[in-house]
Protein backbone atom coordinates (compact mmCIF):
# COMPACT_ATOMS: atom_id res chain seq x y z
CA UNK A 1 0.00 0.00 0.00
CA UNK A 2 2.83 2.40 0.89
CA UNK A 3 4.50 1.81 -2.50
CA UNK A 4 1.23 2.47 -4.34
CA UNK A 5 0.53 5.69 -2.43
CA UNK A 6 4.06 6.98 -3.01
CA UNK A 7 4.13 6.12 -6.72
CA UNK A 8 3.86 8.95 -9.30
CA UNK A 9 0.40 10.32 -9.99
CA UNK A 10 -0.98 8.75 -13.20
CA UNK A 11 -1.87 10.89 -16.20
CA UNK A 12 -5.55 11.05 -17.09
CA UNK A 13 -4.97 12.69 -20.45
CA UNK A 14 -6.88 11.43 -23.47
CA UNK A 15 -5.28 8.27 -24.95
CA UNK A 16 -3.15 7.85 -21.85
CA UNK A 17 -2.79 4.50 -20.07
CA UNK A 18 -3.89 3.73 -16.52
CA UNK A 19 -2.91 0.66 -14.53
CA UNK A 20 -4.84 -0.85 -11.62
CA UNK A 21 -3.15 -2.38 -8.58
CA UNK A 22 -4.87 -4.60 -6.04
CA UNK A 23 -4.16 -3.24 -2.56
CA UNK A 24 -6.57 -5.29 -0.43
CA UNK A 25 -8.06 -8.80 -0.43
CA UNK A 26 -11.39 -7.78 1.10
CA UNK A 27 -13.52 -10.60 -0.41
CA UNK A 28 -16.62 -8.42 -0.85
CA UNK A 29 -19.90 -9.83 -2.13
CA UNK A 30 -20.81 -6.45 -3.68
CA UNK A 31 -18.43 -3.61 -2.82
CA UNK A 32 -19.96 -0.19 -3.59
CA UNK A 33 -19.91 3.54 -2.80
CA UNK A 34 -16.16 4.01 -2.31
CA UNK A 35 -15.58 7.36 -0.58
CA UNK A 36 -12.38 9.02 0.63
CA UNK A 37 -12.56 10.74 4.02
CA UNK A 38 -9.88 13.44 3.93
CA UNK A 39 -10.23 14.16 7.65
CA UNK A 40 -9.04 10.68 8.62
CA UNK A 41 -7.12 9.72 5.43
CA UNK A 42 -9.39 6.71 5.19
CA UNK A 43 -11.17 5.01 2.30
CA UNK A 44 -14.69 3.84 3.17
CA UNK A 45 -17.10 1.55 1.33
CA UNK A 46 -20.03 -0.80 1.81
CA UNK A 47 -20.26 -4.51 1.01
CA UNK A 48 -23.99 -4.47 0.27
CA UNK A 49 -24.80 -8.17 0.33
CA UNK A 50 -22.14 -8.91 2.94
CA UNK A 51 -23.80 -6.35 5.28
CA UNK A 52 -20.41 -4.85 6.13
CA UNK A 53 -19.10 -1.28 6.43
CA UNK A 54 -15.41 -1.25 5.47
CA UNK A 55 -12.60 1.20 6.14
CA UNK A 56 -8.98 1.23 4.99
CA UNK A 57 -6.67 3.66 6.78
CA UNK A 58 -4.14 4.91 4.22
CA UNK A 59 -1.74 6.07 6.95
CA UNK A 60 -1.20 2.68 8.59
CA UNK A 61 -2.90 0.17 6.25
CA UNK A 62 -5.42 -0.94 8.89
CA UNK A 63 -8.54 -2.54 7.43
CA UNK A 64 -11.68 -2.76 9.59
CA UNK A 65 -15.17 -4.15 8.97
CA UNK A 66 -18.25 -3.27 10.99
CA UNK A 67 -21.17 -5.68 10.68
CA UNK A 68 -24.57 -4.15 9.93
CA UNK A 69 -28.15 -5.23 10.68
CA UNK A 70 -29.32 -4.94 7.06
CA UNK A 71 -28.15 -4.01 3.57
CA UNK A 72 -26.29 -0.69 3.37
CA UNK A 73 -26.57 0.50 -0.23
CA UNK A 74 -24.83 3.90 -0.06
CA UNK A 75 -23.76 6.50 2.51
CA UNK A 76 -22.60 10.08 2.90
CA UNK A 77 -20.06 11.74 5.19
CA UNK A 78 -21.22 14.25 7.79
CA UNK A 79 -19.41 17.54 8.32
CA UNK A 80 -20.43 17.72 11.97
CA UNK A 81 -21.37 15.10 14.53
CA UNK A 82 -20.71 11.37 14.62
CA UNK A 83 -22.02 8.72 12.28
CA UNK A 84 -22.95 8.83 8.60
CA UNK A 85 -26.03 9.31 6.48
CA UNK A 86 -26.90 5.73 5.58
CA UNK A 87 -29.07 4.63 2.65
CA UNK A 88 -30.31 1.27 3.88
CA UNK A 89 -32.20 -1.13 1.63
CA UNK A 90 -35.45 0.48 2.80
CA UNK A 91 -34.73 4.10 3.74
CA UNK A 92 -32.39 6.77 5.06
CA UNK A 93 -31.01 7.25 8.57
CA UNK A 94 -28.14 8.84 10.50
CA UNK A 95 -26.28 5.83 11.90
CA UNK A 96 -23.01 5.24 13.72
CA UNK A 97 -21.45 1.84 12.86
CA UNK A 98 -18.39 2.49 15.04
CA UNK A 99 -20.04 1.40 18.28
CA UNK A 100 -19.92 -2.25 19.36
CA UNK A 101 -23.55 -2.90 18.36
CA UNK A 102 -24.17 0.07 16.05
CA UNK A 103 -26.15 3.12 17.05
CA UNK A 104 -29.19 4.79 15.47
CA UNK A 105 -28.64 8.56 15.70
CA UNK A 106 -31.91 9.50 14.01
CA UNK A 107 -35.25 8.00 13.11
CA UNK A 108 -35.73 6.73 9.58
CA UNK A 109 -36.41 9.56 7.13
CA UNK A 110 -40.00 10.60 6.46
CA UNK A 111 -41.53 10.39 2.99
CA UNK A 112 -42.98 7.76 0.69
CA UNK A 113 -41.89 4.11 0.92
CA UNK A 114 -38.64 4.04 -1.06
CA UNK A 115 -38.82 0.27 -1.55
CA UNK A 116 -42.50 -0.76 -1.67
CA UNK A 117 -41.71 -4.10 -3.35
CA UNK A 118 -39.04 -5.11 -0.76
CA UNK A 119 -36.07 -7.32 -1.62
CA UNK A 120 -34.62 -7.96 -4.14
CA UNK A 121 -35.44 -4.32 -4.97
CA UNK A 122 -33.62 -1.79 -2.75
CA UNK A 123 -31.93 1.58 -2.70
CA UNK A 124 -28.64 1.80 -4.59
CA UNK A 125 -25.99 4.41 -5.40
CA UNK A 126 -26.06 7.81 -3.66
CA UNK A 127 -23.87 10.91 -3.25
CA UNK A 128 -23.92 14.24 -1.39
CA UNK A 129 -24.50 17.15 -3.74
CA UNK A 130 -21.94 19.99 -4.14
CA UNK A 131 -23.67 22.15 -1.51
CA UNK A 132 -23.39 19.43 1.14
CA UNK A 133 -26.99 20.14 2.13
CA UNK A 134 -28.61 17.08 0.57
CA UNK A 135 -28.03 13.50 -0.50
CA UNK A 136 -29.17 12.19 -3.91
CA UNK A 137 -29.85 8.46 -4.07
CA UNK A 138 -31.64 6.06 -6.40
CA UNK A 139 -32.67 2.42 -6.45
CA UNK A 140 -32.04 -1.05 -7.87
CA UNK A 141 -34.92 -2.84 -9.61
CA UNK A 142 -33.96 -6.35 -8.51
CA UNK A 143 -33.59 -7.71 -12.06
CA UNK A 144 -37.40 -7.81 -12.29
CA UNK A 145 -38.73 -7.16 -15.81
CA UNK A 146 -40.93 -4.08 -15.97
CA UNK A 147 -39.88 -2.86 -12.53
CA UNK A 148 -38.82 0.75 -12.00
CA UNK A 149 -37.38 2.60 -9.00
CA UNK A 150 -37.02 6.29 -8.18
CA UNK A 151 -34.23 8.74 -7.35
CA UNK A 152 -34.65 10.73 -4.12
CA UNK A 153 -33.20 13.82 -2.52
CA UNK A 154 -32.68 13.57 1.24
CA UNK A 155 -32.48 16.68 3.41
CA UNK A 156 -32.45 17.65 7.07
CA UNK A 157 -35.55 19.64 7.97
CA UNK A 158 -37.57 20.69 11.01
CA UNK A 159 -40.55 18.69 12.23
CA UNK A 160 -43.71 19.99 13.89
CA UNK A 161 -41.95 20.37 17.25
CA UNK A 162 -38.91 22.07 15.60
CA UNK A 163 -36.88 18.87 16.01
CA UNK A 164 -34.45 18.24 13.16
CA UNK A 165 -35.53 15.25 11.08
CA UNK A 166 -34.56 13.60 7.80
CA UNK A 167 -37.01 13.86 4.92
CA UNK A 168 -36.87 12.50 1.36
CA UNK A 169 -38.82 13.12 -1.82
CA UNK A 170 -38.41 11.86 -5.42
CA UNK A 171 -36.58 13.86 -8.09
CA UNK A 172 -36.72 11.13 -10.78
CA UNK A 173 -39.80 8.90 -11.06
CA UNK A 174 -38.58 6.04 -13.25
CA UNK A 175 -35.18 4.40 -13.43
CA UNK A 176 -34.03 0.80 -13.22
CA UNK A 177 -30.59 1.01 -11.57
CA UNK A 178 -29.13 4.35 -10.46
CA UNK A 179 -25.34 4.51 -10.60
CA UNK A 180 -22.38 6.92 -10.88
CA UNK A 181 -24.11 10.05 -9.57
CA UNK A 182 -21.85 13.06 -10.13
CA UNK A 183 -21.82 16.78 -10.89
CA UNK A 184 -20.00 19.25 -13.13
CA UNK A 185 -17.32 21.38 -11.39
CA UNK A 186 -19.76 24.29 -10.95
CA UNK A 187 -22.47 21.94 -9.64
CA UNK A 188 -25.06 23.11 -12.18
CA UNK A 189 -25.12 19.89 -14.22
CA UNK A 190 -25.83 16.50 -12.70
CA UNK A 191 -25.10 13.13 -14.26
CA UNK A 192 -26.46 9.70 -13.42
CA UNK A 193 -26.41 6.35 -15.16
CA UNK A 194 -29.19 3.82 -15.67
CA UNK A 195 -26.98 0.73 -15.82
CA UNK A 196 -29.27 -1.88 -17.48
CA UNK A 197 -30.07 0.46 -20.38
CA UNK A 198 -26.47 1.63 -20.79
CA UNK A 199 -27.60 5.24 -20.54
CA UNK A 200 -26.02 8.28 -18.87
CA UNK A 201 -28.50 11.09 -18.18
CA UNK A 202 -27.42 14.73 -18.03
CA UNK A 203 -29.66 17.08 -16.03
CA UNK A 204 -29.69 20.74 -15.10
CA UNK A 205 -29.31 20.86 -11.31
CA UNK A 206 -30.83 23.52 -9.08
CA UNK A 207 -28.29 24.02 -6.30
CA UNK A 208 -30.81 25.86 -4.16
CA UNK A 209 -33.52 23.22 -3.97
CA UNK A 210 -31.93 20.05 -5.41
CA UNK A 211 -34.30 19.53 -8.35
CA UNK A 212 -33.43 18.11 -11.77
CA UNK A 213 -34.69 19.45 -15.10
CA UNK A 214 -34.03 19.38 -18.87
CA UNK A 215 -32.87 15.75 -18.89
Amino acid sequence: LKDVLESPTPSFERNGSISATRILECQNSLGECIIYDDKTNTVLWTDIYGKGFHSLNLSNGEHAVRKLPKLLCAFGLRDEGSGYLFAWEDGFQIYDPDTSIGSELSKMSIGEDVNPHKLPTRLNDGRCDPTGKRFICGGYYGDIEGMYMKVYKVEMTKGEDSELILAHRPVVDQIQVTNSISWSPDGKIQYLADSPTGTIFKNDYDLQNGTLSNR
